[in-house]
């Protein structure tokens, strides 16, 4: 039997070894390029925690339901900002807190999310943890405390971290 009687055989392996080319040439040519691990996973559409120094008010945009291989979650787009925030359990029940259930009623409304830490196997991690404010008033934004007069707010809770 030849390979031309079994379709898709020679393909397959044209595929396969292709890719491995691919995959080898791009990693040969990585190396030795002073790489920085932050370059390679800060390029994500995804805010993670080390996005953040402090607190920062967002307003939010829009929502979509994703798939995850661990479950579908909602992912929440900001505007003014490039980045969006996959809410887990804890971030989504603080702000059903303050917004209700029905996630189209978050659209329009402001939140507030900082870093923080949580445990995560036996070990403190890195986390993005939406503040509690109560609703109906802005989130608040996060300031060293002053004796002095502070200055007028601004009309939209961005804040000015790029994210």
């Amino acid at each position: 039997m030849n390979d031309s009687s079994m379709p898709g055989v020679m393909e397959d392996a044209g595929w396969e070894w292709q890719e491995a080319y691919l995959c080898e040439r791009f990693f040969s040519e990585q190396t030795g390029q002073d790489m920085n691990i932050d370059d390679i996973y800060s390029k994500g559409s995804h805010l993670k925690a080390s996005d953040l120094s402090r607190d920062v008010s967002v307003t939010i945009s829009s929502y979509e339901v994703v798939d995850f291989p661990d479950g579908s979650k909602v992912v929440l787009k900001f505007q003014g900002k490039d980045k969006d925030l996959v809410l887990n359990r804890i971030n989504g029940q603080m702000i059903s807190e303050m917004y209700g259930k029905n996630i189209d009623n978050w659209i329009g409304k402001p939140i507030t999310v900082g870093p923080d830490r949580t445990p995560y196997n036996g070990q403190m991690v890195a986390c993005i943890r939406v503040r509690y404010h109560p609703p109906g008033q802005m989130a608040p934004q996060s300031a060293p405390a002053s004796t002095e007069t502070p200055a007028p707010a601004e009309s939209a809770p961005n804040d000015d971290i790029p994210f």
